[in-house]
């Protein structure tokens, strides 16, 4: 009966392991496939918004030209013989010169009599496809007869008003650009990519399952010879389970850097074409208002330079033919020349520009700068060759492009592959703990381990910042541009506030509900709410909707996240081994670290491949499935029982000298952390066009200081972690990260404060509850972690208008250097103080080195310690008289 009793434990476990592992395959599939599409579809916005710059650049200094060539005399006086004229011009001025066909350019004269648009001439296309027919006459006929622009993704329009002599408008000229070509390019980019990315996913499925077949068949044949693996069931499992995440980390990662290489590549050649045909065509249309004018040394250039980037003029030269080289008349690079400039060397292109009357692109050298160069003849009266024009650029810019493998792009591929192994990581848990079942002997409220308690945080920090995360750029994406930044930053801090104090805030109000329908009714009922009101904002998607509904979804979304809370106490007073109340806190800490991390990537995703409704759709659900896996995994979680604290009587403990120091040194610190990751660094890297997922590497960073950094120092130094010590590196961590980056408010420096910023908030370990506690005296009668949770919910609160003047003000050194001193006197208020001396655990402070140095046999899970570790163990900390959450002593 043992035999098979064992024989049937053994298929069990096999098919768990077999189920789990098909899960997390197919899971790792998807995830694969969606980052990767993302990158790829992030990648060629990018490429495209540049692409459509340079256009739109071409088509507006073009019209420029065009416009000082049109008469609105002529057109006004016979609208047929200029439609004939100004046709002829036209074939010259704007010929052809595209070679990828990557965009595409019409034009058309239109003339404008007693309120109506005619048609007078057009490259070939009907009136009916330029924007100007289809478009209200007031949308460009302004005052100020300026040119108008109208974009949309596939085209992009200037519409040029014509006037006569007396100032009254006789018309309209409209040059178009669409880019056919360009959607093409990227649609096919993205299919091959993506069959190559199956490829790659299922070579790496093969790969896997042959490693683990040879390995499997090796571990055989030892076992027949006599010799024992010592790889145990659940080694052996850990095994797998580190194989499944790095291949999924692997290929992702290297998909994209071979992905983004290549991409980089066609859409540079896209560019360096585009630019190019910008080139020739301000050059063409520059040299056909030169014709027939004099051209002699020392003469003025009649046209604009206009600027090919932002503060780069195009280089102008005007050569003619003199023997067998060329003599310059004009240079935009030279202002008073002394003596004639003759250029040597000049290859076949020039010779052909000038003898042939052909446009041409070349390239030259000139002191030891190389440069890129469109020609173009200019005729003369006679219509012969007068002479040559000539537009230059640097190679450098010309070849150059502002995406690419950019650093903040590297940062991009480095998060969205560790949030996709880090998906699969909690996959795994959420997997595992099911399949595993629970430990007989443990209580109901625990029964799941701390694996249940880590996904489920990991997952309700995921799907309650998504929108947080994206809300800066949903609004300054929803309002026009021209309008005040101030209002802007407004309208942003309002909204975040508003979901600041619904999620950490409204403990009363949550805990009432609950109290009246229950928790698991509560729960459920609650998140639900908050879905519709998310679906219901990005069905509306309206800047000032989604602001007022940032209060109730903060509300509804922080339902979950107060369940925890209430798991976190209700656990902790049970006095298990590995569920103490600071241990279970930490582990939801750095669960939320990465929960966040993962659900800016997701958002970022989401919202910039879908917009606003797929986000919300995401979010709530994901709140909804963690919603229903808290009611299964933590059966037995009930209301807290606590005393009320209103806010007058917290504001009381400030008027305590020591107290008022502790708590404001301690907790008002990370507060205003926490506000600058979650609130001021999304709305600060829209602002310098980093991706929303890419906030993701900057919140990993900090995760991977909090987490790791700072627990290995809290290990390592034990004996130097007293109170007054953890508050001194804290703050001191806190103000060098404002400081650095007041001092160079980049993106890059932003990812030192980041790092800075998370080893301050991991170095605390939640002793400041049980200090405070300390201080307050055993005869407190208040509710001292509600204190302590106002706290921090007012360091969040307070700094929102700072950093809103911050981002509205433009002056972010100004404002974060006095962020920096604030900082520095609340922080040290506490630690230079001498009552901080005394505080504390002083056993701990004794003993400690010895107990850091002696080595602690690591605990098991709950559900794989025996019966008789399950027994209620010496809570970790000091026993209290008076805890207003657990009872005990005297108030008991």
């Amino acid at each position: 009966m043992a035999d098979r009793r064992d024989y049937n434990d053994n298929r069990s476990d096999m098919f768990n392991s077999i189920v789990r592992y098909v899960i997390l395959i197919i899971v790792s599939v998807l995830v694969s496939v969606l980052s990767v599409s993302f990158a790829v579809h992030h990648m060629r916005l990018q490429y495209e918004d540049e692409f459509k710059t340079i256009s739109h650049r071409k088509i507006y200094q073009v019209s420029d030209v065009v416009k000082m060539t049109l008469n609105g005399n002529d057109m006004k006086e016979d609208p047929v013989a200029a439609a004939s004229k100004y046709g002829s011009v036209f074939e010259l001025m704007l010929a052809d010169t595209t070679s990828e066909k990557l965009s595409e350019e019409s034009y058309a004269l239109f003339s404008y009599t007693n309120g109506n648009l005619t048609l007078l001439l057009s490259n070939g296309k009907d009136a009916s496809e330029f924007e100007v027919a289809s478009s209200d006459i007031s949308e460009w006929l302004t005052g100020t007869f300026a040119p108008q622009v109208k974009s949309d993704d596939i085209s992009d329009s200037i519409l040029v008003p014509i006037t006569d002599d007396t100032g009254m408008c006789v018309g309209v000229f409209e040059y178009k650009c669409t880019f056919k070509g360009l959607n093409e390019l990227g649609n096919s980019i993205e299919s091959r990519i993506f069959i190559s990315v199956i490829i790659c996913i299922a070579s790496g499925i093969v790969l896997f399952t042959l490693q683990e077949i040879f390995i499997r068949f090796l571990r055989n044949k030892q076992g027949k010879g006599g010799s024992n693996t010592g790889e145990t069931q659940r080694g052996r499992e850990k095994r797998l389970m580190s194989s499944t995440i790095g291949y999924c980390f692997s290929i992702v990662l290297v998909v994209l850097l071979v992905m983004s290489n290549q991409l980089s590549n066609t859409y540079v050649t896209a560019l360096e074409s585009e630019r190019a045909d910008y080139m020739q065509k301000v050059c063409v249309a520059s040299s056909s208002v030169l014709g027939y004018q004099d051209l002699h040394e020392g003469m003025q250039y009649p046209l604009p330079l206009y600027s090919y980037a932002e503060g780069k003029d195009f280089l102008v030269d005007i050569f003619t033919k003199a023997g067998d080289s060329f003599l310059r008349f004009y240079s935009s690079s030279v202002s008073n020349p002394t003596e004639p400039y003759y250029l040597s060397g000049a290859n076949d292109k020039y010779i052909n520009c000038f003898d042939l009357q052909q446009t041409a692109f070349t390239a030259r050298t000139d002191s030891g700068t190389s440069y890129v160069a469109a020609l173009s003849p200019i005729l003369s009266s006679d219509n012969t060759v007068a002479g040559i024009l000539e537009l230059r650029m640097a190679r450098d810019d010309f070849e150059s492009s502002v995406n690419g493998m950019s650093l903040s792009w590297i940062f991009t591929i480095i998060s969205i592959a560790i949030s996709m192994a880090i998906i699969i990581f909690e996959l795994n848990l959420l997997v595992t703990t099911i399949t595993r079942g629970i430990s007989g002997n443990a209580p109901i409220l625990v029964m799941y381990g701390a694996n249940a308690n880590r996904f489920l945080s990991f997952f309700t920090a995921m799907g309650s910042f998504m929108i947080p995360v994206i809300y800066a750029l949903f609004i300054k994406e929803r309002l026009p541009d021209d309008m005040n930044p101030w209002i802007v930053q407004l309208i942003i801090a309002v909204g975040v506030a508003f979901f600041a104090y619904g999620y950490f805030g409204f403990a009363t109000a949550k805990r009432l509900i609950k109290s009246r329908l229950t928790s698991r009714i509560a729960l459920m009922f609650v998140t639900a709410i908050g879905y519709f009101f998310a679906l219901l904002a990005g069905i509306l998607d309206n800047a000032y909707v989604m602001m007022c509904f940032m209060l109730p979804i903060g509300f509804c979304f922080g339902m979950p996240f107060d369940y925890l809370r209430d798991y976190r106490l209700n656990a902790g007073k049970l006095g298990y081994k590995n569920f103490e109340d600071r241990t279970i806190h930490n582990i939801q800490e750095s669960a939320y670290f990465l929960g966040v991390s993962v659900g800016s990537v997701v958002a970022g995703i989401c919202y910039e491949r879908f917009g606003l409704m797929i986000v919300a759709i995401i979010c709530g659900a994901t709140l909804i499935l963690t919603s229903l896996g808290m009611i299964y995994f933590m059966k037995g979680n009930t209301v807290v029982k606590e005393s009320f604290l209103p806010v007058s009587r917290w504001l009381q403990l400030f008027s305590m000298k020591n107290v008022g120091r502790f708590l404001m040194s301690s907790i008002t610190i990370p507060g205003m952390i926490i506000s600058f990751l979650l609130i001021f660094m999304p709305n600060f890297l829209e602002k310098v066009n980093i991706p929303i997922a890419t906030s993701a590497f900057y919140y990993l960073v900090a995760a991977f200081m909090a987490i790791f950094t700072a627990l290995l120092v809290k290990t390592r130094l034990a004996y130097l972690m007293t109170s007054r010590n953890r508050v001194l590196i804290q703050t001191t961590s806190a103000m060098v990260g404002m400081l650095l980056f007041a001092l160079l408010p980049t993106a890059k420096m932003l990812v030192a404060s980041c790092a800075l910023f998370g080893f301050s908030l991991g170095i605390h370990d939640y002793t400041y509850v049980y200090d405070l506690y300390e201080l307050l005296g055993k005869g407190a009668r208040i509710n001292f972690k509600r204190a302590c949770e106002l706290t921090l919910l007012a360091g969040i609160m307070i700094m929102i208008p700072v950093y809103m003047v911050a981002l509205a003000l433009n002056q972010l050194r100004i404002v974060f250097l006095v962020i920096t001193i604030i900082i520095a006197i609340i922080g040290y208020l506490y630690p230079m103080s001498g009552f901080s001396y005394y505080v504390g655990d002083g056993k701990k402070k004794s003993k400690g080195k010895q107990q850091a140095q002696k080595p602690v046999k690591p605990e098991q899970p709950v559900q794989q310690q025996p019966a008789q570790q399950m027994q209620p163990a010496v809570p970790a900390e000091p026993q209290m008289p008076y805890d207003p959450y657990y009872g005990g002593g005297q108030n008991g």
